[in-house]
Order: C-alpha cells, then structure tokens, then sequence
C-alpha cells in the first residue's frame, strides 16, 4: 500500500518552509502540523490534496474521534483532536490559494473540518491542574541530597523554579550571569535563553523562605 504521495510532499515542503520564514513558527511547532497533516493522508488513504472533497473532512473528524493515543490506549481527548484538525484546517486555507489548487479547493468546503460547536466548548474548557502545596514543595526540597557538587547544583536550580516560577526550558539554558542575588532578579536574555515566544523576561525572587535562596 501507498504510504505517500509525491505531489503532497512538494506542497507540504512548500508549507513548512512558509510557516518557518514567512510565518515565523518554530521547529516544535511544525513538527506538530506535520504530524497532523501526516494523520490526515493516512485517513484519506493519501489521496492527493487536489482531490480534497467535504467528505474527507468529515470522515477524517471521525476517525480522529475513534483513535486512540498510542501510548496511553484512551480515546484521543478533544483538546487533541481539536488541535490536530485546526492545522490540517489552515494547511488547506493555506492550500487552497496556491497555483494549481484555487479552483480545486473551496474554502466553504474547509469549513467542515469544524468540530461541532458542543465538541470545541469540551476541548477549550478551563480545567483546574493539580498542582503540590507550597508545604509539599518545600518538603521537596529539605529531602534533596547535597553531597557533591551535581547534587547542590540540582537543589539550586529546584530553589530558582520555585522562587520565579520559570520554565524549564529557560531555567536550562540559563548563565549564572543572568541570575543577579543581590537584586534578586533573574534576566531571561531572549538572545540566549530559550524563553516563551522568544521574549525577554525578567523574574524576581519571591520571599519564600531564606533556605531557599
């Protein structure tokens, strides 16, 4: 069986690189239209995207709504489903105004990738995350090892997530120059450190307790 279409790949090799220069997204984040659009073509036993019909947008939120994660073996969640089908969505707006593809695919028929008005509210819905008290962290913490070196460094970088509130992310790619103890500030340069939306941002030590600073 036929895992790939030729002319599909030259349009999504096309899209990616307008995402990344012209649109600006990151490597993670195509990575995960990739994935979605990928998800799509097997759906749709990678028919090519010129032949793009409503049905197969209907037929593709179904068979989303009977898969299940590969890991977990749980129905895929509507928060998940929701993303996937919005970027094969935008993909086809995208699509649907190159050469070749105008008069083939019509933006009415896009529409159908919509999840039902019912589906999108569960998918978006504000839900609580559990999250340890101040009492647990600070527990946490007094029963980390500082022996060596490695250790001390590890309860350091636990103390700073908890007196700033810091991604990982950025907490790992921090300098010791970008961390001021006199000031109490932290400096996240977006020059050199990975931050959200490649923003500076500057963190302050909160008051939590002298052990941890």
């Amino acid at each position: 069986m036929k895992d790939f279409n030729e002319q599909n790949e030259r349009m999504k090799r096309k899209y990616f690189i307008w995402m990344k220069e012209a649109n600006r997204k990151d490597t993670s984040t195509i990575d995960k239209v990739a994935a979605a659009i990928a998800r799509y073509e097997e759906a749709t036993n990678y028919k090519p995207f010129k032949a793009f019909h409503l049905n197969q947008a209907v037929a593709f939120k179904k068979a989303l709504s009977q898969s299940r994660h590969p890991k977990t073996g749980k129905p895929l969640s509507k928060s998940t489903i929701s993303s996937i089908v919005a970027s094969v969505k935008k993909f086809f707006k995208w699509l649907a105004d190159q050469p070749g593809y105008k008069s083939r695919i019509s933006y009415s028929d896009i529409e159908y990738f919509n999840l039902s008005a019912r589906d999108e509210a569960a998918a978006h819905a504000h839900r609580e995350i559990p999250f340890p008290s101040m009492k647990q962290v600070l527990h946490a913490f007094k029963a980390m090892p500082e022996k060596d070196e490695r250790e001390r460094r590890d309860k350091a970088i636990f103390a700073l997530i908890v007196m700033t509130g810091a991604r990982v992310t950025a907490v790992t790619s921090l300098k010791l120059k970008h961390v001021d103890l006199v000031e109490g500030r932290v400096e996240q340069d977006a020059r050199e450190v990975i931050t959200k939306a490649g923003k500076t941002i500057y963190s302050w030590l909160l008051p939590i307790e002298d052990s941890l600073r």
